[in-house]
């Protein structure tokens, strides 16, 4: 859990998986984590664990500004993860130590990032670029598409992703494809419609033997064929699964 600070940020979850009043099981490195959104709209990345007996606070419920614990109803709340109820000692106010272990959050490209080497409310830097993805320039726009999980490690998982032209048939038979990649990440781009389009892949490493494949679009704003990427993709996807 002691991560140093330059573990670069990592893809969790689509931004849209953090739904109102849920929360969501992440895994980054082996670590179980529970992600929510408050309802200001904060993101909370937390180990996934109560500190009382290390019971899952994904099984609790966000009530909005904490998360109660399903066990023992100890609740804790949004930001610093400070206990701030404990019922069975309700006429004492909980020692301030007792706290979940919090990472750093943030929302970028429609996905959720983690910094395990940083606790929640450190200064937040956005990823880094060996992701191969930037903030979309003048006109255009990106779109968080369906993420795959794979039982494969990462250099599997990249190896796979590289295969995704062969299975999408509009892209199959096309020749002016490029691609980019590094050891985390693969950008595949083409010219359709008049337009350039930029496919972007962000893997996660959620453990050894399981890699999350993260997929955002980047593509001329308002484009009339954005509407159709996600059942596009969604079958490109199943088939390299296959």
């Amino acid at each position: 859990m002691n991560a140093s600070a330059d573990v670069p940020w990592f893809p969790v979850a689509s931004a849209s998986d953090l739904v109102e009043r849920h929360i969501f099981a992440g895994e980054l490195h082996a670590i179980e984590l529970a992600l929510w959104r408050d309802d200001e709209g904060g993101v909370n990345a937390w180990d996934n664990r109560c500190c009382h007996r290390g019971a899952r606070l994904t099984l609790g419920i966000n009530t909005g500004h904490r998360v109660r614990c399903q066990y023992h109803g100890w609740q804790y709340r949004s930001g610093d993860g400070r206990c701030v109820v404990l019922p069975a000692a309700s006429q004492t106010p909980p020692p301030t130590s007792v706290c979940v272990h919090t990472f750093a959050a943030l929302e970028q490209h429609g996905l959720v990032w983690v910094h395990l080497g940083l606790p929640a409310g450190s200064h937040a830097l956005p990823p880094p670029s060996d992701w191969l993805i930037e903030v979309p320039g003048t006109g255009r726009a990106q779109r968080a598409l369906q993420s795959l999980v794979l039982h494969a490690d990462v250099a599997a998982a990249l190896a796979g992703v590289q295969r995704y032209a062969e299975c999408d048939a509009q892209l199959s038979t096309d020749a002016a494809l490029t691609w980019q990649h590094n050891a985390r990440a693969a950008r595949l781009s083409w010219s359709e419609g008049g337009q350039t389009v930029e496919l972007h892949f962000l893997l996660q490493p959620a453990r050894g033997d399981k890699t999350i494949v993260h997929s955002v679009l980047d593509t001329d704003a308002g484009a009339a064929g954005l509407a159709s990427w996600p059942a596009r993709h969604q079958a490109a996807m199943q088939r390299l699964r296959q």
